[in-house]
């Protein structure tokens, strides 16, 4: 298992395939034979029920009623190592890869960096706050936190113990 995932179903992530709970009886989504062999690293689900797959290697999968499609280098991907996907409260897509953070707005199908100034990073984890916002951890360069059209970038030099940050959580208050 390498990733778990309550949206409208709880998901599991494995290598090569998706499976869900439809009340006590495990169903696994058939990917098809191009992922067969690629990790599942994280799983995300837009408003409109449309799935999409962080993989090690294919880049975003994104599955709906019309089939699979792919975003991926060729797309404007930074990499096809994606290593987490979180929507944020516009309803757009967060990509972080093993050499870069991009966003993707599925109305559009555009896929932008965040900030010119942002870092070239590794990202390890996206997670969207109580609160909006998006807070990034990377193998590297510590946290990203962004916030309306701002980021601030928090590294030893302002009190971390290592800018190699694998994940966050959010305690509650």
């Amino acid at each position: 298992v390498n990733c778990i995932f309550q949206g409208s179903k709880l998901f599991i992530g494995t290598t090569g395939a998706v499976n869900y709970f439809e009340g006590k009886t495990l169903r696994r989504i058939d990917l098809g034979e191009a992922l067969d062999e690629v990790r599942i690293l994280d799983i995300a689900e837009a408003e409109n029920g449309d799935l999409y797959f962080a993989t090690g290697g294919k880049g975003v999968v994104k599955l709906n009623i019309q089939g699979i499609s792919f975003y991926n280098l060729e797309s404007g991907l930074p990499d096809d190592y994606v290593r987490s996907i979180a929507f944020d409260n516009n309803g757009s897509l967060w990509i972080g890869t093993r050499n870069g953070l991009v966003f993707l707005d599925p109305d559009q199908n555009i896929i932008t960096s965040p900030d010119p100034e942002v870092p070239l990073i590794s990202v390890s984890q996206i997670r969207i706050s109580g609160s909006g916002q998006i807070i990034v951890t990377t193998f590297g360069n510590g946290v990203l936190i962004f916030e309306d059209n701002n980021f601030l970038n928090l590294t030893e030099e302002e009190g971390l113990i290592s800018n190699s940050i694998r994940g966050s959580v959010e305690l509650a208050s």
